[in-house]
């Protein structure tokens, strides 16, 4: 009889379907394995929200340990009137916490390995257009604190999970439409929704698809 694999295995990917997969070849072998749950978290801003305050919100938890929270939003679905708004309050926001120079800050952190760093910084350099941010610096593990816009639901941004300080920008006409973009999705950890409308905050929370059951953050 064969001695199973002591060492332990860790996987994260946002699809159950491939983690169904990794978990049953790894109980084949009996390796012991850690499986994460990933996923992009969506959050939509609406025009009739405390744009500053909403924007100091997502900065933080986007950008907090330079993007690697599993909680963090993954992208945001922003109404069109206040797009140009909402970056440019992001860009405050972010001044604020890390000051005009990000890399020399000691409260903005370095992505965990050159594994991560690659990735984030690929997913970036292929997407969307840059706002906010941009550098990258491969010896010290440093991605600035970046915001895309320009973003479309194709682009390898949002094919894939962000385990980095990027943040996409997409607009949308309305919560319906944001509805049915998150929808087709696959089904996220969390979801955010910003407005001052009891309406729209409503219509967010039954159709959130979010995985856990207390998740949703509805704010105005």
């Amino acid at each position: 009889m064969s001695t199973p694999p002591t060492q332990q295995s860790s996987y994260r990917d946002s699809s159950p379907r491939i983690l169904t997969v990794v978990a049953q070849a790894a109980a084949c072998t009996l390796t012991p394995v850690t499986l994460v749950l990933g996923g992009k978290n969506p959050c939509y801003v609406d025009q009739r929200c405390d744009l500053a305050a909403t924007a100091h919100r997502i900065a933080w938890a986007r950008f907090h340990n330079a993007g690697q929270s599993l909680a963090a939003p993954g992208y945001v679905l922003c109404h069109a009137e206040v797009r140009d708004r909402l970056v440019q309050a992001l860009k405050c926001s972010v001044m604020q916490f890390y000051g005009t120079d990000p890399q020399e800050s000691h409260s903005f952190g370095r992505m965990a390995n050159a594994e991560s760093f690659g990735r984030t910084r690929d997913l970036l350099w292929r997407s969307g257009k840059v706002v906010v941010g941009g550098q990258a610096i491969e010896a010290e593990k440093y991605i600035a604190p970046t915001i895309l816009t320009n973003v479309v639901e194709t682009d390898a941004i949002m094919q894939h999970d962000i385990t980095g300080p990027v943040l996409p920008v997409l607009s949308v006409d309305g919560v319906d439409e944001a509805i049915a973009f998150i929808n087709r999705q696959e089904k996220p950890l969390c979801v955010y929704a910003y407005s001052g409308d009891g309406k729209v905050r409503s219509a967010a929370h039954r159709n959130n698809q979010a995985l856990l059951t207390e998740p949703m953050h509805i704010s105005h």
